[in-house]
This record gives C-alpha cells, sequence and structure tokens, in this order.
C-alpha cells in the first residue's frame, strides 16, 4: 500500500504550556483505496495529538491530519531540540510503514526556588545556615550565591559559593553569616539579611534570613558573674585568715613528728603514685572508631562493635555524621536498648562531649542504628550515616 508524508513545518518551535499545530499531508500513491493510522514516536508521542489518527484515501488520494504538540510545562520535558517522528501505517499491509520526520525545539522555562532549612540561627558573632536551591524548571541552573544587608551589619560567606542545578534536582550550600560588631547590649538583637541565587539573563530568586545576635554579657551572665567574684573574694579571705595559717602550723607539727619517729638507719621512703580524678587505675588506651550505615528508604539497618574481652569502654564523646542531610532518626544502642538519638535534618556533623561518660562492659555491644526516612544525595538509593565514638578501652 504505497503511501508518503509532508509536514507543513520541518522545524517547530514551542513554549512549555502552549500549543502548536502541524499539518501532515498524507497521499496514497498507490493504485487502489486504502487506510492508514498516523501516529508519533519518541519523546514527544506523551504530549502529541493527532486529529484524525485514521484516514481512508482513495487511489491517488490525499488528506491533511493535524498534529498538535502541546508539551507541558514540567521539568520532565527538557529545553532544546527532540526529533518529531510520524508513523504512517497501512491497515492492509502493516509492514510497509512511512515515516516523516522533522524537529520540535522546547524552549527553556525558569521555575526557581531558593529556601534557607532554618530562617532564623543564634550566635553571639556568627551562625551557620544551610541554603537550598531547587531548579523546577526544564534547563540547568547555574547560579552564583550572594547575601544582601540593607544596614550592612552582617556579611556573609558560602561554601561552595555557587551551585549547577539540573532539573527536578536541588543542591545545597553552607552559609556562615557573621555579625560585623560585637553586641555589647543586654538582650539580643536581630540582623535580618537576603540570600540571591543569580545567573544572567534569568531572573533572581530570594530568600530571607536572620542572626539572632546573642549579647557578650547578658544581665542574667553579669549577676552571675558578680556573685561568683564575691565568693570568690569571701574564700580567699578565709583561705588567707584562717585556713592556710591552720595547715601550716599542722605541716610543722607533722614534720617535728617525723623527725622524732624515724630511724636514722632506715632513710628509705615509698612514692605513690597519684591516682586518677574518678579512682580508676591509669591503664587504658585511647580508643576511636566509626560506626557507618547504609539503609534503603523506608528501611532500617545497624552498625556494631563488640566490647573485647577483659576490657571496658569509656565513650566521652559522640559526632553524629550526615554528610548528604539524609532525613530520619540515628540512634546509638548499648546491646538493643537506646541511649541517645537524634533526629536527622538539616545538619552534616553535631559533636556530643559527655557529661558522664557511657560505660560498656566486656561483650556489651555499641550499635548505630539508623531509620531512613528520605534520602538525601539524589544519586544515591541509601540514606548514609555515621556515628564516631571516641573515649578510653581499659582493663577491667
Amino acid at each position: 500500500m504505497p503511501v508518503s508524508g509532508e509536514l507543513s513545518v520541518s522545524d517547530v518551535v514551542v513554549a512549555p504550556g502552549d500549543e502548536e499545530i502541524v499539518s501532515l499531508r498524507v497521499r496514497n500513491t498507490g493504485t487502489a483505496p486504502a487506510s492508514y493510522s498516523v501516529v508519533t514516536t519518541g519523546l514527544v508521542q506523551g504530549w502529541t495529538i493527532v486529529d484524525p489518527p485514521s484516514v481512508e484515501l482513495r487511489a491517488r488520494g490525499e488528506q491533511k491530519v493535524q498534529i498538535a504538540l502541546r508539551p507541558p510545562k514540567l521539568w520532565s520535558v527538557p529545553a532544546g531540540p527532540s526529533p518529531l517522528t510520524v508513523r504512517i501505517v497501512p491497515h492492509e499491509a502493516d509492514d510497509e510503514v512511512s515515516l516523516v520526520e522533522g524537529t520540535v525545539s522546547v524552549l527553556a522555562f525558569d521555575d526557581r526556588r531558593l529556601s534557607l532549612a532554618h530562617g532564623v540561627e543564634r550566635g553571639r558573632r556568627r551562625a551557620e545556615f544551610a541554603v537550598v536551591l531547587e531548579n523546577l524548571g526544564n534547563a540547568r541552573a547555574a547560579c552564583r550565591l550572594a547575601v544582601t544587608d540593607s544596614s550592612t551589619r552582617v556579611a556573609g560567606r558560602f561554601d561552595p559559593p555557587s551551585m549547577g542545578v539540573e532539573p527536578g534536582d536541588s543542591g545545597s550550600a553552607r552559609l556562615i553569616v557573621r555579625a560585623r560588631r560585637t553586641n555589647w547590649t543586654r538582650r539580643a538583637r536581630s540582623l535580618p539579611f537576603e540570600v540571591h541565587a543569580l545567573q544572567e539573563g534569568h531572573r533572581q530568586v530570594s530568600a530571607s534570613g536572620t542572626l539572632l545576635q546573642d549579647p557578650v554579657l547578658s544581665g542574667r551572665t553579669l549577676g552571675r558573674a558578680v556573685g561568683a567574684t564575691a565568693i570568690a573574694l569571701a574564700g580567699l579571705l578565709l583561705w588567707n585568715g584562717a585556713v592556710r595559717p591552720a595547715i601550716d602550723d599542722a605541716a610543722e607539727r607533722a614534720v617535728a613528728e617525723q623527725v622524732v619517729t624515724t630511724s636514722p638507719a632506715d632513710p628509705s621512703a615509698s612514692t605513690v603514685a597519684p591516682a586518677r580524678p574518678d579512682g580508676a587505675a591509669s591503664n587504658g588506651e585511647a580508643f576511636d572508631t566509626r560506626l557507618a550505615v547504609n539503609a534503603p528508604l523506608a528501611g532500617q539497618a545497624l552498625q556494631s562493635y563488640t566490647v573485647p574481652a577483659g576490657k571496658v569502654l569509656r565513650v566521652t564523646d559522640v559526632l553524629w555524621q550526615n554528610p548528604n542531610l539524609d532525613e530520619g532518626r540515628l540512634e546509638l544502642l548499648r546491646n538493643s536498648t537506646p541511649l541517645y538519638g537524634i533526629s536527622l535534618r538539616n545538619f552534616t556533623d553535631f559533636s556530643n562531649a559527655l557529661v558522664s561518660p557511657f560505660v560498656f562492659s566486656e561483650g556489651e555491644v555499641v550499635s548505630a542504628q539508623l531509620t531512613c526516612e528520605r534520602i538525601g544525595n539524589p544519586s544515591s538509593d541509601v540514606c548514609s550515616v555515621a556515628i564516631t565514638i571516641t573515649g578510653e578501652l581499659v582493663d577491667r
């Protein structure tokens, strides 16, 4: 069933969310009537409409078919040229397919959103913010980051200073905001600022944040300092006036008694090593291990360390590490019992110096347990976090 086709326009330009109509002339070049189906293929198939989708032609007859191109305004429809391929398939002989080819160029559009994970952070001189750039447009965003402050009271530094974000993806950067002056007042003050993502030829996007600058000495701190100074002065007077003279007298009496009772033939003396403040023998070694955990989305995983026989582990510091800004929960366990847990959100490293150490006996298991709720790295299929524990491994 010989057939041919011809597009009215071979190169079509269309904007996302708009419509362009292209005519296709279908011609029956055979000597007998025939019917044909007209379909599009490739990337454009999901947003093209053929009207009518099938035609019946007499011998040497022809008919126009309209092809409506309607690309949606979504990041998943990439900007740039794509092939437009139309198949004309005879109903009686579907192996004699005729192809008509053209090109559709989809225009780019911007839909960028800038935000701060936490809009307000506290600090006496500086604070750290997490800046997130989402690209919901259909072209790559290559933006330079900048901070503006109308009062010129803060300065900002980004790491990295610029971001490249593909369509449908997001990127993050650290922002260190520093106050230009120390706050010597008795109350905190707000230092607002704005963050901008800039790219030449594109509309800038912005987000607002605030550094809540704490005073160096608050009224309560000043009162405590005065009270502590008064107590220290009173203690010094008491020491010099009463305690120290009494100690000196007692020491002199003890020396005199020792001189009388000690035999001249036995001048030896024993030396006792000073004990540690907590009373334990100083027979330990420094300990440092990292428990790295990977868990799939909506899943849970565990990484463990077992205290060796004849040893006791004293954990004094815990470092929580979330390099990809995953979301979920991370817990430190003794055997299967949680000791400490934190929510994974908007931090990369978080350090805990324990007031009282966690003590694990021989055979006990120290574990890092991860529950993954959202994967922060778009190129990964797992949450990846770790707990680094530091302390001392001592003999029993």
